[in-house]
C-alpha cells in the first residue's frame, strides 16, 4: 500500500485537552482516520506524548508546533512509500524516531499514523477493521466477545473526591452474549444511581463516567455496590464480581501507602487487600503496588493467587518490562494501552508474550478519550478476554461498547 496523503490535526479529547487526529489516504483512494487518546494517570515508563510545553496555548498542552514537525518528518519518511501492512509502517517510524520512549516524534503521532494506516488498509480490502487486524496479527478470531470491566465509582486522579482507589468496576462472571453483559451492567449502574441518591450522595460522574461521590472508606464503596447489585436482582459472585484499579502510584509517599486516611507499610497494606478479597468477590486488582517495586508485586501475586493481579503502570504495554515481570512472577495479567508504547506492532508483540506466558490481557481506553472505536475492534481481533472502556455513561465510553455490540450483531 502506498501512502498518498498524510495529515495530522489537533482536536479535543473528552476532557477538552488537545489530542491528535491522523488522516491517511492510500494511492487507491482508501482513507483511514485515527483519533488518539491521552492518559491522566500516566506511568513513568510510558512512551512520551509530544506537546508544545513551552507555549501558553492550551496551558502548554497544545500540539501545533510538534504537529507541524511530526507531519514534516513523517512525510519525508513515509509519504509515497509502499508498506505491506501497518507492521512495516511501524518499523519505519521506529527507525525514524530512534529513541526508546518515542521522544523524537511522540507516541501520540506515531500511534495515530499506525492506526490510520490500519483503518485505510481495512477500507481498501473492504473488510471489517477487526478482520484486517486479526489477519495481520495472525490471531484467529475468538468465538466470544470480551467481558467488559465497567467503571461505576471513580476516585483517585479521575474524580474530585477523597477516595484513594481510582476505579471500582463490575465484571460479568458467566459467559453470555455481549448485549446481555451490557444490559446487566446498565441496570446495576442505574440502580446504583438511585442508591447513592437515597443516601444523599452525589451522582455526578468522573472522567471515565463512573459516579464520584464523597465516600470516606473503601469498604463503604463495596457495601453500596453490594446493595445496588442485589437491588437490581443479580447475585454477587455468581452473576457479577468486582474489579478495582488501585493506581497505587497516586497514594504512595515516603515508603508508605495512604489508604482511607491510614499510613500503611507494604505488609499492612497487603493485609488490607487480602481482607477485602476475603470479604467481597474481587476478581481483579490493577496496579495495587507502585510501578518499580517488582519484589512487592511478586509477593502480592503469590498471596492473592486467586485474583487477576493486573499490571498497568508497572508494564506500560512494553515487552521488556513485561518480560521482567514474568521472570519474577510479578502479576498474572496485563493492561493493554497502545498509546503507552506508541505503535500497533509493538502492542501486538507485548500481547504475544503475555499469551505465551498465560498472562490475561485487558484492552483499555484512557481517561482522555475520543469517539474513535478502534480499540473495540483491536480487543476482539487480539482475542482479549476482557475490555475496560469506562462506564455506561459518557458517549466516548459507550461508543466502544456499542461497537462490540455491532460486531456481535454482524452490523459491521
Amino acid at each position: 500500500m502506498r501512502i498518498q496523503q498524510l495529515q495530522f490535526h489537533e482536536i479535543l479529547d473528552s476532557r477538552g485537552v488537545p489530542t491528535v487526529q491522523a488522516v491517511i489516504v492510500l494511492e487507491e483512494g482508501a482513507m483511514g482516520i485515527m483519533e488518539v487518546p491521552s492518559g491522566k494517570s500516566v506511568g513513568t515508563h510510558e512512551a512520551l506524548e509530544k506537546r508544545d510545553t513551552t507555549l501558553n496555548r492550551y496551558q502548554g498542552k497544545g500540539l501545533q508546533q510538534c504537529l507541524e514537525y511530526a507531519q514534516e518528518t513523517l512525510r519525508k519518511s513515509c509519504l509515497n512509500k509502499r508498506f505491506k501492512d501497518f507492521k512495516a509502517l511501524d518499523a519505519e517510524m521506529i527507525l525514524c524516531d530512534g529513541t526508546p520512549q518515542k521522544s523524537h516524534l511522540g507516541a501520540n503521532f506515531m500511534l495515530g499514523l499506525s492506526g490510520a494506516f490500519a483503518k485505510a488498509c481495512a477500507n481498501h480490502y473492504k473488510i471489517p477493521l477487526y478482520q484486517y487486524l486479526s489477519e495481520v496479527a495472525q490471531i484467529p478470531l475468538p468465538l466470544f466477545l470480551p467481558k467488559p470491566m465497567v467503571n461505576v465509582i471513580n476516585g483517585g486522579a479521575h474524580a474530585d473526591n477523597n477516595l484513594a482507589i481510582q476505579e471500582f468496576m463490575l465484571v460479568p462472571i458467566k459467559q453470555k452474549p455481549f448485549c446481555e453483559y451490557m444490559r446487566m451492567l446498565s441496570e446495576v449502574f442505574h440502580t446504583l444511581k438511585q442508591t447513592l441518591h437515597q443516601k444523599g450522595l452525589s451522582t455526578n460522574v468522573g472522567d471515565e463516567g463512573g459516579f464520584a461521590p464523597f465516600i470516606n472508606q473503601t469498604k463503604e464503596v463495596f457495601q453500596i455496590l453490594t446493595q445496588a447489585v442485589e437491588k437490581a436482582n443479580y447475585q454477587l459472585g455468581e452473576d457479577l464480581g468486582f474489579a478495582i484499579d488501585c493506581a497505587a502510584n497516586h497514594f504512595y509517599a515516603n515508603s508508605y501507602y495512604v489508604l482511607d486516611g491510614e499510613k500503611l507499610n507494604i505488609s499492612e497494606y497487603s493485609d488490607i487487600l487480602n481482607h477485602l478479597c476475603e470479604q467481597y468477590p474481587i476478581m481483579s486488582i490493577e496496579d495495587p503496588i507502585i510501578e518499580d517495586d517488582f519484589d512487592s508485586w511478586t509477593s502480592l501475586t503469590k498471596t492473592l493467587e486467586n485474583q487477576m493481579i493486573v499490571g498497568d503502570d508497572v508494564f506500560v504495554t512494553q515487552e521488556q518490562r513485561l518480560r521482567k515481570g514474568i521472570a519474577m512472577g510479578a502479576a498474572n495479567s496485563i493492561l493493554i494501552k497502545p498509546n503507552q508504547v506508541g505503535t500497533l506492532m509493538e502492542t501486538l508483540q507485548t500481547i504475544e508474550v503475555a499469551k505465551k506466558y498465560n498472562y490475561k490481557t485487558i484492552v483499555s481506553h484512557r481517561s482522555g478519550e475520543t469517539t474513535d472505536t478502534f480499540i473495540a475492534d483491536f480487543a476482539y481481533a487480539t482475542a482479549a478476554p476482557y475490555v475496560k472502556f469506562g462506564s455506561v455513561s459518557r458517549g466516548e465510553r459507550v461508543c466502544k461498547y456499542n461497537r462490540l455490540r455491532a460486531i456481535e450483531n454482524h452490523n459491521l
